[in-house]
């Protein structure tokens, strides 16, 4: 239970873990999702993997609330066992109707161990256009990935989203 309730309408949840994992056959342990409950007293924190149950994770969440002036749509997508890319629909009305003033924020679980094979199951995601949400993987050899997604719109005049990608060399 959330110490204070929110309105999840105009909230936003973050998770990040910490733990001892020193194998890549159990690293999926790691990925979770996080969700407020509809009425807004509850944090849902979601692992899929559990390769092995003796194993302890730090989980470290954020819930944020807006309380003026911000449109929160979350929903949750599925990324198909296989499948580069998936894409969702906003499914919470209204479209967007500034894309510079609007954020995406999202977590991504999954039940498959990936060998130290990272792309597999990390996701990317970026907002496409008012009503489409997209989210990628490096690799379509993975399993299926549930990503959980929160879109954030300004109402405001002076608010302004900036975003881009960068291509690193490693």
């Amino acid at each position: 239970a959330l110490p204070v309730s929110v309105d999840p309408t105009k909230s936003i949840a973050f998770v990040d873990v910490a733990g001892t994992i020193t194998t890549t056959s159990a690293n999926a342990m790691m990925m979770l999702t996080s969700s407020i409950t509809d009425n807004g007293d509850t944090l849902r924190l979601e692992r899929g993997a559990t390769q092995d149950q003796s194993r302890v994770i730090t989980m470290i969440w954020q819930v944020v609330e807006f309380t003026d002036d911000v449109l929160v749509r979350t929903d949750e997508a599925v990324m198909s066992s296989g499948a580069t890319a998936a894409s969702t629909n906003l499914t919470i009305s209204p479209a967007l109707t500034n894309l510079s003033k609007s954020a995406l924020f999202y977590n991504a679980r999954t039940m498959n161990t990936t060998g130290g094979y990272e792309a597999r199951n990390r996701v990317y995601g970026r907002i496409h256009n008012e009503t489409i949400v997209n989210f990628t993987r490096g690799s379509g050899t993975g399993g299926p990935v549930n990503i959980r997604w929160y879109v954030t719109e300004f109402q405001d005049e002076s608010s302004l989203v900036q975003n881009g990608s960068v291509a690193l060399a490693i």
